[in-house]
């Protein structure tokens, strides 16, 4: 699972088509997960150039946690528009 999405960096420089990746979950408790999403040039996901990190409501009985994270990264204003791939 991943997502990729043109990505402007706080330096202005833009990358067309970023590979967008969670690489950890946090549970901190039984409502509340934290993860970190970060992006890459490309699929080969070797060094990372930009990662946010998100807490949310965590749903106990939804879906697994790294999937729950993914539709709740879709949710936001800064991953609007993001593509499945």
């Amino acid at each position: 699972m991943a997502l990729t999405k043109n990505i402007v960096t706080v330096h202005g420089i833009s990358v067309n088509s970023a590979y967008l990746r969670i690489e950890s979950v946090h549970l901190s408790s039984k409502t509340e997960m934290q993860y970190a999403i970060y992006a890459y040039t490309d699929s080969s996901h070797v060094h990372s150039f930009w990662f946010q990190q998100i807490t949310f409501e965590y749903d106990l009985l939804g879906e697994n946690p790294f999937k729950q994270a993914y539709l709740h990264a879709k949710t936001l204003s800064e991953f609007l528009g993001a593509t499945d791939c």
